[in-house]
């Protein structure tokens, strides 16, 4: 039961490292198309790894705030 909730809690923080990239209009750095091709998980997941081969910065705190976050579609029929 605690492994679940260690993995809860990491999805968790890899979701919120993809929205505060996001919103920080970094992710041509990680996803440079043209238009999202990567899921908010998928960029922040890349982007702790880079940050952890890197080690370039501190890690970023997990927030735990969950809210609303509206994305732009990735494609309009």
């Amino acid at each position: 039961m605690p492994i679940l909730l260690a993995i809860a809690v990491a999805t968790l923080w890899i979701y919120d490292i993809g929205k505060q990239v996001m919103r920080a209009h970094e992710r041509s750095e990680i996803d440079p198309a043209l238009k999202r091709q990567l899921s908010v998980f998928q960029i922040g997941w890349r982007k702790l790894r880079r940050w952890i081969t890197c080690q370039t910065s501190r890690l970023p705190f997990l927030t735990l705030h969950l809210s609303p976050f509206r994305l732009a579609p990735v494609w309009r029929k």
